[in-house]
């Protein structure tokens, strides 16, 4: 009987110890502690590797992994790096970031180097070039995909779950693993915001000829732009788009600047046949702000964050279980963000991460740890 009331007392302050682990907190950067980390470069593959991006002082950027337990150091991105014969090299700064699966990390990178075109009163006048570069974890060697200096310019980039690249500016291209090829489409071309399902579709923002307004389009395979939903649709996604994303069931999620009857930012979700808003009706997020970024975890839970706050006046995360919207960690567990959450992705530990930043101040960096 002692050792029963051993194994219970154990069991109990294990419980206690789990319960108190409940929540959000301050990333634990271990060894490695970054500064200049940058609070909207933050990605996770499909193995739940989470990597962030910290601007050094010398204008180089450290790729950084968080592998659930702790941050770790892996390269340096220079202001040297692939700067071919003639042309000089600039502080460019990286404009996107998105995964290779789990093979890596593309960035599109604008200022990389530059050539002088003429001479003007104030001296040599400069053209500058955009790079899209590609890491390669295995190899922990960067590589420029080329040939990109002729190419038009890039305003995004993204990738499917099998690594293709696609990237949207004046033109579109995909990167086919040795050279780009262009989708001639017949209708447009991608503004800010572009995403690829699990199922090779390729979802983008696009704006109405003459029009400041926007709609959602799928391309499809006559590589026309199709736009998604009948006009009379209430749930459709207008004026800005702030975030496109798909799940696993080949679902897409809409953000940006409309708004809902009742006057809140909503998750507008197309299924393939309609729009509808996420938890309308019983389980609505009434969010007061504009919701930025959306993550969704294995089992279809979605969680958003952006300027919205609870009746505190703080930022939160807000999940969505298939049921209603919760904030995330409450008590002594609650995020308390003193600004708008810029990214959320889930790691392998099935954790969330949130990060946002202050004025003046480097990104917060917040896990929360559900068990």
């Amino acid at each position: 009987m002692k050792y029963l009331y051993i194994v219970l007392a154990i069991l109990i302050q294990c419980s206690i110890g789990q319960a108190q682990s409940i929540g959000w907190r301050e990333m634990d950067f271990g060894h490695y502690v970054p500064t200049g980390l940058l609070s909207d470069a933050l990605v996770s593959d499909s193995e739940g590797n989470v990597y962030m991006l910290s601007l050094t002082s010398n204008n180089a950027f450290d790729i950084l992994i968080w592998n659930g337990k702790d941050l770790q150091y892996v390269y340096k991105i220079t202001h040297n790096d692939y700067v071919p014969p003639g042309y000089d090299p600039s502080h460019g700064f990286i404009e996107r970031m998105v995964t290779d699966d789990s093979a890596g990390l593309y960035f599109l990178k604008d200022h990389v180097y530059s050539e002088i075109i003429g001479y003007g009163r104030f001296g040599p006048i400069r053209k500058y070039y955009q790079s899209i570069i590609h890491w390669q974890r295995s190899t922990n060697t960067i590589t420029e995909l080329i040939p990109f200096r002729d190419a038009p310019q890039v305003n995004i980039i993204c990738s499917d779950s099998i690594g293709n690249l696609y990237a949207a500016g004046s033109k579109l291209m995909k990167w086919v693993g040795y050279e780009w090829n262009q989708i001639n489409t017949t209708n447009g071309l991608p503004d800010q915001k572009m995403c690829v399902s699990d199922k090779g579709n390729l979802y983008a923002e696009l704006t109405r000829p003459n029009n400041l307004d926007v709609y959602v389009a799928k391309l499809d395979s006559n590589n026309t732009w199709q736009e998604l939903g009948l006009p009379s649709d209430p749930y459709k996604p207008h004026g800005t788009i702030e975030c496109l994303v798909s799940d696993n069931k080949g679902n897409l999620y809409a953000t940006g600047s409309f708004r809902n009857a009742a006057n809140n930012h909503y998750i507008a979700k197309w299924d393939g046949f309609a729009w509808s808003e996420v938890g309308a009706g019983y389980g609505t997020l009434d969010a007061n702000g504009k919701i930025h970024c959306i993550a969704i975890d294995k089992d279809g839970n979605i969680y958003a964050g952006g300027n919205f706050t609870n009746a505190s006046k703080k930022h939160y995360v807000a999940k969505w279980d298939g049921y209603r919207w919760t904030e995330l960690g409450a008590g002594s567990g609650a995020l308390n963000a003193q600004s708008a959450i810029n990214k959320i992705v889930i790691d392998k530990e099935r954790n969330v991460i949130a990060t946002w930043r202050r004025i003046n101040e480097d990104a917060h960096v917040a896990v929360y740890h559900s068990f």
